[in-house]
């Protein structure tokens, strides 16, 4: 499968990833995986981090662009 974030987009993500360096550190390894749920309109895009180190933390954003719609 192919994805194309817009620009917007992006920035939401860079914030996210960026939130998480913030609070767990620079040197944290984590993994990215992203759901799209179509609703018609658009698609919905959340993207999930784990951490690599089993429980640390995981985080959910939707980092949709709404304005695109």
């Amino acid at each position: 499968m192919e994805f194309t974030l817009n620009e917007k987009e992006k920035q939401n993500l860079k914030e996210v990833e960026e939130a998480v360096k913030t609070l767990y550190g620079n040197e944290t390894h984590y993994t990215r995986t992203f759901c799209f749920t179509p609703t018609g309109i658009g698609d919905n895009i959340e993207v999930i981090i784990k951490s690599k180190e089993k429980g640390l933390f995981e985080v959910k954003k939707d980092i949709t662009d709404y304005d695109s719609w």
